[in-house]
């Protein structure tokens, strides 16, 4: 069983996006960047994404900066943060037509590689797993 289904045991998870505006663009519409590529580069000042209504409902984080948000919880003590999707989420629709058990080991490579922060900038999603100190 690859190391990704190691159990972590009573730990809390947060998951914050990054970059995956800009990912979903090149990936989805890259023909559309002229129009999109001032608040593309927007979320790298406030991070946030505000709706036709003007409600925030999303706060994208560059992911230089996620150990600095956490360590102002000093009530958490930081156990991993990682990528979710890492390298694979440039080629997902490759690794989804492989024989499973080379998927498997793709995975399990993605797994073992993804807190390394070279990888964090290429993922849309990341996670932040942390336990509350005693």
């Amino acid at each position: 069983m690859p190391e990704a289904y190691k159990s972590w045991g009573d730990i809390n998870c947060f998951i914050y996006i990054c970059l995956c505006t800009i990912i979903e663009c090149l990936l989805n519409y890259p023909q559309d960047i002229k129009e999109h590529k001032n608040r593309l580069l927007q979320y790298f000042s406030d991070g946030l994404h505000k709706t036709m209504y003007g409600f925030t409902d999303a706060y994208f984080i560059d992911p230089e900066n996620i150990e600095a948000l956490f360590s102002n919880y000093t009530s958490l003590k930081t156990e991993r943060i990682m990528a979710t999707e890492g390298l694979g989420n440039i080629c997902e629709a490759a690794l989804m037509q492989l024989p499973e058990d080379k998927f498997m080991e793709w995975i399990d490579l993605l797994y073992k590689i993804s807190d390394k922060k070279a990888v964090w900038g290429s993922c849309a999603h990341m996670i932040y797993v942390g336990r509350k100190k005693d």
